[in-house]
């Protein structure tokens, strides 16, 4: 799909409890991109920018800019380098809050 030029979303049917539960399954879809020839960028922004995107919620999410929800990740690694590090997640920053892990 992507040397036909269709633009994917990392997405998972998980939700809820399940999310909380088996957080990994995300940061596997995320790798199965980078897998499937996208480099580790071009899957970050499947799994932010575009995935919002496809969930028409670009006005509030998916990119770092003024008056959006404030939801980050503080990585100990280089995702761009090896995406696997995305794992690594020290602080999560949600609506703005700081929440140590």
């Amino acid at each position: 799909m992507k040397r036909a030029g269709i633009k994917m979303a990392v997405g998972t049917d998980t939700v809820g409890e399940n999310m909380i539960a088996y957080p990994w399954i995300y940061f596997e879809e995320v790798e199965r991109f980078v897998k499937n020839g996208y480099s580790p960028m071009e899957a970050i922004v499947a799994a932010t920018k575009t995935g919002v995107e496809v969930c028409d919620a670009v006005d509030i999410l998916g990119t770092i800019e003024k008056g959006k929800l404030a939801d980050l990740l503080v990585i100990d690694g280089d995702p761009l380098k090896d995406v696997r590090d995305l794992r690594r997640v020290q602080i999560i920053i949600q609506g703005g809050q700081i929440i140590k892990r």
